[in-house]
């Protein structure tokens, strides 16, 4: 198994271009699940940097504040959040990695990650839920918020398995945010604590830290 990443090089072929998804990077990944989750947030992590210095992805970030946040923003930090889950929302199509890759790749590959800066230039842009935390990290970084990577076990056949993760916008004061586009509805849900049987927190740096977010359960479902 491995992770395959979108094109390198410095002259790659345009995103999106068959030639373009036929030449990915491919990480062998760990048998370890839990190693294998490490591996990926790393990759995850650096790709976010990465596309923070992108000018489109910034001016994307810029875009998705000045179109979304107005609406939902009380203050310029929750209209840089707002904006950051309203892009992937509207402009991101879900689809589960295993498909992206059977369409795109082939089959075999643990994970298929796609950097920011390659998704905000796709024409059709999709990807799951790793692909939009991803890019709603790399739109906060921009705007100088920052955050962490939240990865949870939600399947109750693999319950030692992280399958999901998701954004914690962070205040100046401290105070985390969830903001997960692929399934929430709205800034600030997340799994209700009631269905997550593990749940890491990763710095922006790509390492385990304690998790300092909200444990409301709330009303919802998802």
């Amino acid at each position: 198994m491995s992770i395959a990443l979108d094109s390198p090089g410095s002259d790659p072929p345009p995103v999106g271009s068959s030639a373009w998804w036929s030449r990915p990077i491919l990480i062998p990944a760990a048998e370890d699940s839990d190693t294998a989750t490490a591996q990926i947030i790393g990759e995850m992590s650096l790709r976010v940097h990465e596309s923070a210095a992108d000018p489109a992805v910034c001016a994307a970030a810029r875009d998705a504040t000045a179109r979304f946040g107005r609406v939902f923003g009380r203050d310029s930090w929750s209209r840089i959040v707002e904006g950051a889950f309203s892009w992937p929302k509207h402009y991101l199509r879900f689809e589960h990695h295993e498909l992206l890759l059977r369409r795109h790749i082939g089959p075999g590959h643990l994970q298929g990650l796609v950097s920011p800066d390659a998704v905000v230039r796709l024409p059709r842009p999709a990807g799951d839920c790793a692909i939009f935390s991803s890019l709603i990290a790399a739109f906060l970084e921009c705007q100088r918020v920052g955050w962490e990577f939240v990865t949870v076990a939600v399947n109750p056949r693999e319950r030692d398995v992280y399958s999901h993760v998701y954004v914690y916008a962070i205040r100046p004061a401290g105070e985390r945010i969830a903001v997960d586009a692929s399934h929430g509805r709205y800034v600030g849900w997340q799994v209700p604590s009631r269905d997550v049987f593990r749940r890491q927190v990763w710095n922006s740096a790509g390492s385990p830290v304690p998790d300092q977010g909200s444990r409301f359960a709330g009303l919802h479902a998802y």
